[in-house]
């Protein structure tokens, strides 16, 4: 029997190319002049996808039943090894290169799979079947992963994740570095199970390579398939919920088995238009707020309209007695009304089509006002230790489907509830900015007006496509510091690799760039400073005097405080007891000074106003009402990604691994602007899919970093004014 609907929508389409000829040839056709020239389309729904693989992954293939998925796994075909002072580096075409802390180094890739509705988190069963190993000529003494450290006042945190720093030795697990065994023991393990909004998703990890450090002997996988089995009972029929399409073309492209979708949620896999909704029937932008902050500022409702415009269906949702269709309860105290708040996204979200949400108001998580009070949520990503252990987040607003305290006790986000069934599974099923409001509604409502001249901008928007790049010094080499904790040269910290991978970054996206290093210090040779070009040594008045120059996207890595982003120099070599040795004493030889802070963002532009991305530790810290993720969304930013606490970093050499380091951040997250998506987006996918490698601190980094700013502005946003609203068939 003939499908009449493939028929008639054939037909339609023909039709509507005929008629876009007919418009085109006529004249009559207006499209916007780009000043960008790429011809993005910001509209809502019409983005690149936030969870897809990057460019060159490795293609799994896989074939689905109702209890078992096969996957055909990619073999690296195309690798080198890159010798170093630390030992030897597998790098694969398409692979990242990772490993827990004092483990291996060695090529890896994640998928998603889709799974049924009615799965049964505890009958998953994941093997590898088929295939067989290769051995690769060669003796090989491959370099382990290194630790990761956060410089604070009191001297380095060096931590190894979870692993007692008993058993390393020179860098290295001696549980596995010395053994004849093979590492790992198996090429595939599940690294996540949860959801993007109704869809169930299992993350699977495929290391393709294994070592045997004894022996060192390297080989690789050929062939092979991963076989995953669980059982699964039988679920209602899933509900056309609103903007479903949008939503699950955001979805498939990550997916290996995406097709799976017909067999396992029939109603959300169809393709092609979503049956309309009645007017109105979803808000896919929903702005939270308190009543007090909505009746005082003049310009929110000017936002609304501006989104409006854009495309959006806009909702604001303040306090209530009770949770209704525009109101949160209230709660007594800020970390009731945080969960309040999510506990309303997350009743809400899929029934309301909802995609992005602007959080208005004060974003202290301890200190309560009703009035004002729209709070971080206080998490623990590493809640056994003393210091350096709490995060405040916006995640937690973000990723919806799951409990932030699975195990019930007084401890949110916890690592170990991270990838569990039922706990956080990181897949962000809205995407969440704010604008922190510390009692000032003139500088409110000036950032407001602000967001709307953004994302309505005419003309020429070349300063866009320009990035700004700002690399300090986190630590030197040898370096001896306070106690016992002490830097080995290979831990040697310059910031510059960085810098030149996102200028290799930006030239492939053309971007301008311009870079600044540090470049003063006791020794000429590259070991007090690199000796990498820049475009400028980094100073203040280098740094705010080239930011001047007005730039779509400016990045940092440096220490940092609420307050100010600082460098670090090493002044001097003749601190006793031993003078003049070239091991740079911490803190006596070596000097902090700021090359960023609140005091000076008044001198940058704020009429082209700048995304920004602050590798450094405390800048957002959200109970400091001048802190400088939101002194520069108020003037010289239209959004800021600062960190609420510490964030944490690796020691040595920075390589683009996929990791959730704190500078991959501001490497990851301009490659995604730079290709389309809005900033919201490019967070969300950051905290997503950058792996974790064992790593607490790793996922403390996810929740630390926090936008504020409008999550759906991006690099292209500007105005579509002259836009001719075509018949629906052409849409």
């Amino acid at each position: 029997m003939p499908n009449t609907s493939l028929h008639h929508r054939s037909q339609l389409l023909t039709a509507s190319l005929i008629l876009l000829t007919t418009l085109l040839s006529l004249g009559l056709l207006v499209t916007p002049a780009l000043g960008l020239g790429l011809g993005q389309d910001p509209r809502p729904g019409r983005l690149p996808p936030a969870l897809s693989a990057g460019p060159g992954q490795p293609a799994f293939s896989a074939a689905s039943t109702p209890q078992q998925i096969v996957l055909s796994l990619p073999e690296a075909g195309e690798f080198t090894i890159r010798e170093t002072s630390l030992g030897h580096v597998v790098e694969a075409v398409g692979f990242d290169t990772c490993a827990a802390p004092g483990e291996p180094l060695l090529p890896v890739t994640t998928t998603q799979l889709l799974v049924p509705p009615g799965i049964d988190w505890g009958s998953l069963q994941l093997e590898l079947t088929g295939g067989h190993w290769v051995e690769v000529p060669s003796a090989f003494d491959l370099a382990p992963g290194p630790p990761v450290a956060s410089d604070q006042p009191g001297g380095p945190v060096v931590r190894w994740g979870e692993k007692d720093p008993s058993v390393i030795r020179n860098g290295r697990d001696t549980r596995i570095y010395g053994q004849p065994a093979f590492h790992p023991a198996a090429p595939l393990r599940i690294v996540s199970r949860g959801a993007y909004r109704q869809w169930q998703i299992v993350t699977i990890a495929y290391t393709p390579c294994s070592y045997s450090p004894a022996e060192g002997r390297l080989r690789r996988l050929e062939g092979g398939r991963a076989e995953l089995r669980f059982r699964a009972t039988p679920a209602p029929a899933p509900k056309a919920f609103p903007l479903r399409e949008r939503f699950w073309q955001r979805l498939q492209p990550s997916l290996a088995n995406a097709e799976a979708a017909t067999l396992y949620y029939p109603e959300a896999a169809a393709s092609g238009e979503a049956a309309p909704a009645p007017a109105q029937a979803y808000n896919d932008y929903v702005i939270i707020t308190t009543s007090t902050i909505q009746a005082n500022s003049s310009r929110l409702a000017d936002f609304v309209q501006a989104k409006r415009a854009a495309g959006h269906t806009v909702k604001v949702v303040v306090e209530g007695s009770v949770s209704d269709a525009t109101h949160y309860l209230s709660g007594a105290s800020a970390d009731a009304r945080a969960n309040n708040i999510r506990a309303w996204l997350a009743s809400r979200y899929l029934s309301e089509g909802i995609d992005y949400v602007l959080l208005i108001g004060n974003p202290d998580p301890a200190t309560y006002d009703p009035a004002t009070s729209v709070p971080m949520k206080r998490c623990y990503p590493y809640s056994f230790y003393q210091t350096y252990f709490e995060s405040p987040t916006d995640m937690f607003y973000s990723d919806l489907t799951g409990s932030w305290n699975p195990d019930g006790d007084a401890y949110y986000g916890e690592y170990a509830e991270v990838g569990v069934p039922g706990g956080i599974d990181r897949l962000a099923e809205v995407y969440v900015g704010r604008i922190p409001f510390y009692g000032s509604y003139a500088e409110l409502d000036a950032i407001l007006a602000k967001l709307i001249a953004y994302g309505q901008a005419q003309g020429n928007l070349s300063w866009r496509k320009k990035l700004l790049v700002a690399a300090a010094i986190s630590n030197h080499g040898p370096q001896d510091g306070p106690g016992t904790q002490h830097y080995p040269e290979d831990w040697r910290t310059f910031g510059d690799d960085w810098g030149e991978a996102l200028k290799s970054r930006a030239a492939a996206t053309g971007f301008g760039v311009y870079t600044l290093y540090e470049k003063e210090g006791v020794y000429a040779d590259g070991t007090a400073y690199p000796l990498t070009t820049c475009n400028a040594p980094l100073n203040a008045s280098n740094f705010v005097g080239a930011w001047q120059g007005r730039y779509g996207f400016v990045t940092w890595w440096g220490h940092g405080s609420p307050y100010a982003a600082y460098r670090r120099i090493w002044y001097t070599d003749a601190a006793l007891p031993t003078p003049y040795d070239r091991v740079t004493q911490y803190p006596s030889e070596t000097l902090d000074t700021l090359f960023i802070s609140g005091s000076l963002v008044s001198q940058l532009p704020n009429d082209t106003p700048s995304f920004v991305v602050q590798v450094s530790c405390n800048n957002g810290w959200p109970e400091e009402t001048s802190n400088l993720g939101y002194r520069l969304l108020a003037n010289g930013a239209v959004g800021t990604v600062s960190s609420s606490r510490v964030s944490w970093y690796y020691l040595g050499a920075w390589s683009a691994r996929g990791s959730a380091d704190n500078a991959s951040f501001g490497y990851y997250i301009f490659q995604k602007m730079a290709t389309g998506q809005p900033i919201g987006q490019a967070l969300a996918a950051c905290r997503g899919t950058l792996t974790l490698d064992g790593y607490g601190e790793l996922w403390m980094n996810c929740t630390d970093f926090n936008l504020y700013g409008d999550p759906s502005l991006g690099l292209y946003s500007q105005s579509w004014k002259y836009r001719v609203y075509l018949p629906l068939c052409l849409r």
